[in-house]
């Protein structure tokens, strides 16, 4: 949807129907400054956009994105949630800065009433999402082929672990997720600090440990005789650091 068909995406976000936006645009689409962490407006699609009328073809999703809320905050409507899925920790603080940063750089002559509106009406909760999705195989299509009757060339697979963790701050309605296993609650960060020290961390080590053994991927390097050894030592050894009330 945030392609660059500016109408269809104006649209949808200045429909009152329209409460929730979510994004899992990976970290790169959100054109951070490493050194601010705010919106790298000398980044050259930031800058491309910030050129372009608003009715125009913009190609990131912050400016596409903040375009379309400032025609929600000009329409008047309601409250809307926007939803970052992405893997960085404070993903919601991250998308709005950014958010913020556009409509400032801009040069909309109501831009300081929209960021007005923009507080009040538009809520940015954080989130958690852990599921890892490996790469599809030959064995994978087949699968899917078999499983639904057609053939697929790009099917989707996942492990069977998920877990969706929400900042409980939405200011609009929202679906009932956690109906199907979703948790709302009111700071992420002790699920953040978990999953960054126990899976990213893990993660981290058998790719260089692997490596460094001549492996060349973490299946590999799981299989080998000391790959499971290495997780549970390490997550017990990085256990002790995390939060006592944290997730169990």
């Amino acid at each position: 949807a945030m392609g660059p068909d500016a109408k269809t995406v104006d649209a949808l976000l200045t429909d009152p129907e329209v409460t929730v936006v979510t994004l899992t645009v990976t970290e790169k689409g959100y054109h951070r400054s490493p050194s601010t962490g705010g919106l790298d407006t000398t980044a050259g699609p930031v800058a491309a956009d910030l050129a372009t009328a608003t009715d125009g073809p913009l190609t990131t999703v912050v400016g596409r994105l903040a375009a379309g809320l400032a025609a929600r905050m000009r329409a008047g409507a309601p409250p809307i949630n926007v939803v970052s899925c992405d893997n960085m920790a404070d993903n919601g603080a991250a998308l709005s800065r950014v958010i913020h940063d556009y409509i400032r750089a801009s040069a909309w002559p109501d831009r300081t009433e929209i960021l007005d509106r923009l507080a009040e009406a538009v809520a940015f909760p954080a989130t958690v999402v852990d599921r890892i999705v490996p790469a599809t195989s030959d064995a994978d299509r087949a699968a899917a082929e078999a499983a639904l009757g057609v053939r697929d060339a790009l099917p989707v697979t996942g492990e069977p672990y998920r877990q969706w963790v929400l900042e409980d701050s939405f200011g609009a309605p929202r679906p009932p997720w956690e109906l199907d296993g979703a948790l709302f609650v009111p700071d992420v960060a002790p699920y953040q600090l978990t999953k960054l020290r126990l899976l990213n961390g893990s993660h981290s080590a058998l790719a260089y440990l692997g490596t460094a053994a001549g492996l060349t991927t973490i299946a590999e390097t799981m299989a080998a005789d000391w790959g499971e050894r290495l997780v549970r030592a390490l997550c017990a050894e990085v256990a002790p650091t995390l939060p006592a009330d944290g997730p169990d």
